[in-house]
């Protein structure tokens, strides 16, 4: 179980079932939501999903062990984290210190939904905090990185709204007098 960046390596492949008998393969998984993040790239790694406990405690102490940390670290902009890992960790004192010191540091975190998931310690199904609902994931990043425009200071025109200079000419007013 490794994340894109944050914690090792990991490959799946990805093929309809048809395609996969056709090469001999046995379908171990199947897509039941998926969601696709995207946006502007000097914006990019301001959302961590999902966000391991080993990441929230390195980000929390300010650790830069990695790609990742490093650049979350540097990173001038709150971070959106979305915690998912085993429900023993989660509990943990010293996990629960690590949230209450990323939201202290201005970042936030969602809370995790908990769902029904294998869990390789007791090798049986158990609740652990997961992931939300794709949708749910989708839209929280979306509006977390939705640009907030600032007020217009005192005498100036926001450049993206052109103006009549009353001539009949476009742009901005003189507004030196």
């Amino acid at each position: 179980n490794s994340s894109q960046i944050s914690d090792g390596a990991a490959a799946v492949l990805v093929a309809n079932r048809e395609r996969a008998v056709a090469d001999g393969l046995r379908p171990r998984a199947r897509f039941r939501a998926r969601v696709v993040v995207g946006d502007d790239p000097t914006m990019q790694l301001t959302a961590v999903i999902p966000a391991t406990a080993n990441m929230l405690g390195q980000v929390a102490h300010g650790l830069a062990s990695g790609l990742l940390t490093s650049t979350l670290l540097a990173a001038e902009v709150p971070v959106l984290f979305f915690p998912a890992m085993n429900r023993r960790m989660w509990t943990r004192p010293v996990v629960r210190r690590n949230v209450a010191q990323l939201r202290a540091d201005g970042h936030l975190l969602v809370e995790p939904v908990m769902e029904n998931a294998w869990e390789i310690a007791t090798q049986s199904m158990q609740a652990n905090p997961g992931l939300p609902p794709a949708a749910t994931v989708s839209a929280l990043v979306a509006e977390f990185l939705a640009p907030v425009d600032p007020p217009p200071v005192q005498g100036t025109v926001p450049v993206s709204q052109p103006t009549d200079r009353g001539d009949g000419r476009n742009g901005s007013p003189d507004l030196t007098g």
